[in-house]
């Protein structure tokens, strides 16, 4: 098992998250959502179970909630004194995303970057430097064991520029368990990019290589991915892969406090 990185809060979720890793593939209405753990059907689960796991552990993600359902539980937690923030789902299937994922991967990398996939056997150091990245660029980072494949079904990708410095990352894996109506959607995230490298279609392609790694190599029916409503570069990357916002379905993250727990 890998370390962990990050607040006290986010090294206390990430360590939840692995050592219930297992048990999550057995419980309806639960699933991985790397950092944290997280719940995929409220109705199964249940709100009060949610709001225990919140309170015993400090936060708890939502994934794929019928945005009707949002109001109630934002409600339901803010009582109990929780923040969650939801974020818009942008969701493609195989057919809509892989032909445009292996058009935008076909020529390679931006001149002068190198793309490196982060590797089960990538070492402490290395998988640390990442998530110094991820967590120097707003994101929440991940354990180091799911983000080398060990806990979750996964593939996590750099681009690194000349210096071999880190210039963008992305991330996929399956999150879903077989009781779940979200079996084999993939998600993906942890798409960052260095300001200096910022404009040169790294996100782009980074995005894109993670879409093509989890039709070919994870076997995913659906790729899906989260965007806050006002981050406009995201969106942009997103729908140049071929997803597009579902009409409905939001993913939140609630935690105990006021601060915004990820970007």
């Amino acid at each position: 098992m890998r370390g962990y990185f990050g607040t006290d809060l986010q090294q206390r979720l990430q360590r939840q998250a692995d050592e219930w890793a297992e048990r999550v593939t057995r419980t309806p209405g639960l699933c991985n959502a790397g950092r944290v753990l997280s719940c995929d059907d409220v109705e199964v689960f249940g709100l009060e179970a949610c709001a225990a796991l919140v309170a015993r552990d400090g936060g708890l993600g939502f994934r794929l909630v019928p945005g009707e359902r949002t109001g109630a539980i934002t409600a339901f937690l803010a009582a109990r004194g929780c923040r969650i923030d939801w974020w818009d789902t942008f969701a493609g299937s195989r057919e809509a995303c892989l032909p445009l994922a292996q058009s935008i991967v076909a020529p390679g990398p931006p001149p002068s970057f190198r793309l490196v996939p982060i590797l089960p056997a990538a070492s402490e150091a290395e998988l640390e430097r990442l998530q110094v990245f991820l967590a120097g660029n707003g994101l929440a980072p991940f354990s180091r064991a799911t983000l080398a494949g060990e806990t979750v079904k996964a593939r996590f990708f750099a681009l690194v520029d000349a210096e071999g410095e880190i210039a963008a990352t992305s991330f996929t894996y399956l999150p879903h368990n077989e009781f779940s109506a979200f079996t084999g959607h993939a998600w993906g995230g942890l798409a960052a990019v260095a300001p200096a490298h910022r404009g040169k279609a790294l996100g782009r392609y980074i995005n894109a290589r993670a879409a093509l790694a989890a039709f070919e190599e994870l076997g995913a029916t659906t790729f899906y991915e989260q965007v806050s409503a006002e981050n406009v570069a995201s969106r942009r990357m997103v729908e140049a892969c071929g997803l597009t916002l579902h009409p409905s379905l939001k993913s939140g993250l609630a935690a105990v406090g006021a601060e915004k727990f990820t970007r």
